[in-house]
This record gives C-alpha cells, sequence and structure tokens, in this order.
C-alpha cells in the first residue's frame, strides 16, 4: 500500500522529481514547481499531516474541499494556514 504513495518498503520516499526525494503528498506547490525548498514547504507538509491524523484518514492527500473534514474551527484555520498557497504567508515558526 505504500508503494503507491512513493514509499519504499524502507520506509523512504522515491524520488519524485529529477535529483530530489520527497513524498508528493507532502511537497509543497512551490516545490512541484521546481523552485528552492524552504521551511515553509515543512509547514506545508505539516498541514498536511495534522490534517491527515485529525481526521484519520492516512496517507490521504489534501483536496479541494478539505475543511468539510475538519469540524472544529480552530484546527481547520491553523491547518489552512499550513497550506496556503502563498508560501510566504504559511506560519514562521523560527525567526
Amino acid at each position: 500500500m505504500l508503494g503507491q504513495h512513493g514509499v519504499t518498503a524502507a520506509g523512504f520516499t522515491r524520488n519524485t522529481i529529477q535529483h530530489s526525494t520527497g513524498t508528493p503528498t507532502y511537497s509543497p506547490p512551490e516545490y512541484l514547481a521546481r523552485r528552492p525548498y524552504t521551511i515553509q514547504g515543512d509547514i506545508y507538509g505539516l498541514g498536511v499531516l495534522l490534517y491527515q491524523l485529525v481526521t484519520g484518514k492516512p496517507l490521504e492527500p489534501l483536496a479541494h474541499g478539505w475543511e468539510r473534514d475538519i469540524p472544529d474551527p480552530l484546527l481547520r484555520e491553523d491547518i489552512a494556514a499550513c497550506v496556503d498557497g502563498d508560501s510566504a504567508r504559511r506560519p514562521i515558526l523560527f525567526d
């Protein structure tokens, strides 16, 4: 099952973009557009992971309408901030 998501039996991700590694589900839009990966990309992945944990849908990618799956407004707001398409608008954890 993990193989279909680019994860090997040893738990490592396969190359998804030439000379890069990562799991597409957690990759931010800017990375998929071949822009440099930054800590804001990690924040995006954290938002996807939080969504998966709250919904109980492991390995579920974020898709349009994901907000309907999150009943708590505070959690919806936190996840939305983390997965904002504009990396400059995502939370800054370290300054």
